[in-house]
């Protein structure tokens, strides 16, 4: 699925940005959703309305959040839309109700969503009928991404440790490009400066894989 790689590569750094962000900020707390509120809490510092993207069973089959039965309507409109943006650029997988696939799942789905609708950050809701997942549209400025080279290279770490990138530059880039990075690429060493003055470095083994990371706050 060439066209949705691309996607997928271009947002991967920038969701699992949102996503840690959220994680962090909310361990050790309690998670409650409230699906008939559309809303989730955790503990007593923080309550987001969500909307539902979907299902993934035990078996790995996926199903829409509108293809599922009883899901009240209100948590219905970001998968709706994903499903307009798919019709309209040939991404079946944003549109069929339910498939199996093993190219791409529940959390390559969450990742993909997250960045075509512009979420604030997604989560994932373990239950007795298998996985379900969620975006927060709007986190109303509460848990804003740290900027800082430490949270950016775990970032990094996240996407090459949960996902298996046989090319990772494009990713490596988009992500950086997405927090105001310039970069100056060799083949082996890539160098790239922020604004505020942050700098990173990469190197990267002859088969392209990422070997080192390092780099200073500005």
């Amino acid at each position: 699925m060439p066209v949705i790689d691309d996607i997928f590569l271009q947002h991967l750094g920038p969701s699992l940005a949102r996503q840690l962000a959220l994680l962090q900020a909310t361990e050790g707390l309690r998670c409650n959703v409230d699906l008939a509120a559309g809303r989730v809490s955790f503990g007593d510092l923080y309550t987001f309305p969500i909307q539902l993207l979907g299902r993934e069973d035990e078996t790995g089959a996926w199903t829409w959040s509108w293809a599922l039965e009883n899901t009240p309507k209100a948590l219905l409109r970001a998968a709706g839309d994903l499903k307009k943006y798919g019709k309209r650029h040939g991404l079946d997988i944003l549109y069929v109700p339910s498939f199996h696939s093993e190219e791409i799942g529940g959390d390559e789905l969450a990742v993909l969503s997250c960045g075509i609708s512009g979420s604030d950050s997604f989560f994932v809701a373990d239950t007795e009928d298998g996985l379900l997942f969620f975006l927060i549209p709007d986190l109303g400025g509460r848990i804003p991404r740290p900027a800082t080279v430490l949270f950016l290279s775990d970032v990094i770490a996240r996407m090459l440790d949960s996902y298996e990138l046989q090319e990772p530059k494009p990713a490596l880039r988009a992500y950086l490009l997405s927090e105001g990075y310039e970069i100056d690429e060799a083949s082996r060493r890539w160098t790239a400066r922020h604004p505020r003055g942050s700098r990173i470095e990469l190197a990267f083994d002859a088969r392209g894989r990422l070997a080192k990371i390092d780099g200073t706050d500005g």
